[in-house]
């Protein structure tokens, strides 16, 4: 199977950005693109995202809490809970007079 996008193909069996994660996997399993790292943008790779953290490669916050999935990996909370973010400051400091 050939891949072509004006200057750009690649046999899917390659992985031609040396990232662990064939092309092929990319185009047909994660519905990424193999010719960029982060399809998402969120700052998790693609081999990051489908094999270390199984979020979903193709969104940048998997469960719509409002925080990228590289924000929650790297703050530890949960990229699958949308319960599960960074605190949220929902009272104003106090004010000194």
């Amino acid at each position: 199977m050939i891949r072509d996008n004006g200057k750009k193909f690649s046999v899917l069996t390659a992985d031609l950005l040396s990232r662990s994660l064939t092309d092929y996997k990319e185009v047909i399993t994660y519905l990424s693109d193999p010719w960029i790292v982060v399809t998402d943008e969120d700052g998790l790779s693609d081999y990051d995202e489908a094999k270390t953290h199984f979020t979903d490669p193709t969104n940048y916050d998997t469960d719509g809490d409002g925080f990228t999935d590289y924000v929650e990996v790297i703050h530890g909370t949960d990229p699958f809970d949308p319960d599960n973010h960074l605190p949220i400051a929902t009272t104003l400091p106090e004010t000194i007079t």
